[in-house]
């Protein structure tokens, strides 16, 4: 175990409670972190959350600018390594690392106007209606027959895109489109666009497309000094 993830698991322990001595604890840790290279290890993300939670509930004024200061130096890490890591998770919302995911039809076209992060097809998976199925209700005559001719396989997905001339960098845009003729009839529009099971990779542009930094600016922060509810949750 490193330095750093030998401090990150100090802070863990005690990084969420509000006393005095786990307060101290806390500042200790953080500033011992700070003067280790930041590595793209496991320990990072555990770091990263840590960080969201003392930022949301910070004990006091230099709490709140370590935590921030600490956000900005994870996302400068991450942007230089640009999720080429195997060891950083994908699910997390951290700066510039990129996920793949299921969205809906119109999450994915909002995506695709979204300044801070880039949106490309991935696959299709675990789809209920074949490709060729979807868009023979929404290709006009002429593109229609052509893909009937062309593609009699109903898993020949790719082969499709062929016929179409649609390439590998238009995908996505193109399923969009087709599915955007069905915009008067939505529930039928996000029935046939769930059915083709169109997985898309999300990737980050910029440090504003995450957790840490997509949030809303707070003029005066309130200091949590000390835990407002106590109880005994075990006989809760």
């Amino acid at each position: 175990m490193t330095p750093f993830d030998e401090s990150v698991a100090a802070l863990l322990r005690v990084y969420s409670r509000f006393d005095a001595a786990s307060r101290a604890a806390t500042a200790k840790h953080i500033q011992d972190i700070r003067r280790h290279l930041l590595p793209a290890n496991k320990s990072l993300p555990v770091y990263y959350e840590c960080l969201l939670f003392l930022r949301a509930y910070p004990a006091n004024a230099g709490m709140l600018r370590a935590s921030v200061a600490e956000l900005r130096r994870v996302a400068a890490r991450l942007r230089r390594c640009r999720g080429r890591d195997p060891a950083i998770v994908e699910q997390l919302g951290l700066p510039y690392i990129g996920a793949t995911r299921c969205y809906s039809h119109e999450c994915v076209r909002w995506l695709l106007r979204h300044p801070h992060c880039s949106v490309t097809f991935d696959e299709f998976s675990d789809g209920t209606r074949s490709l060729h199925d979807v868009l023979r209700l929404t290709l006009p005559s002429l593109e229609r027959s052509t893909a009937d001719i062309e593609c009699s396989n109903d898993d020949s997905n790719d082969e499709l895109f062929d016929a179409l001339g649609v390439r590998a960098a238009q995908r996505l845009r193109f399923l969009i489109a087709e599915l955007s003729r069905l915009d008067h009839a939505p529930a039928i529009k996000d029935e046939l666009y769930n059915a083709l099971g169109v997985l898309v990779r999300v990737t980050p542009k910029t440090a504003q497309f995450s957790t840490a930094f997509n949030h809303l600016a707070v003029p005066a922060p309130f200091f949590h000094r000390e835990r407002l509810t106590t109880f005994d949750s075990l006989a809760l």
